[in-house]
């Protein structure tokens, strides 16, 4: 059974002001459990406290990445606010249900990181 991802915490961190745009940094404890698990997928909504539509349709964009990574970067993303979950997927597609959504404003080269871990 794929585990539940939760998000444990936030931690917003502003840089100084440019005009680059800023970045969403996801970072998970390594993951121990089911076997069938191959993939993290963050999905990338605007807005704060935005309701994920079924299948995630509203999300703007979407990274994946193995799970034997503990991060995962989302870069060239406008200043502005996001709400962010997670999934795992398995090797045969299957896909968990959201993670516990994050949200944060990520400031005109700014850095928004977010901590998921898996529960029993």
């Amino acid at each position: 059974m794929i585990k539940k991802l939760i998000v444990s915490s936030i931690l917003l961190a502003a840089t100084a002001l440019s005009l680059v745009a800023g970045s969403i940094t996801v970072a998970w404890d390594p993951y121990v459990g089911d076997s069938s698990v191959d993939t993290i997928k963050v999905y990338v909504a605007t807005g704060t406290n935005t309701a994920f539509l079924p299948g995630n349709s509203n999300a703007f964009t979407s990274k994946t990445t193995a799970v034997t990574n503990t991060t995962l970067s989302i870069s060239n993303l406008a200043a502005g606010q996001y709400t962010l979950v997670a999934t795992a997927i398995s090797t045969n597609g299957l896909e968990s249900s959201n993670s516990t959504s994050a949200t944060g404003f990520v400031p005109l080269g700014g850095v928004l990181n977010f901590r998921i871990q898996s529960i029993p």
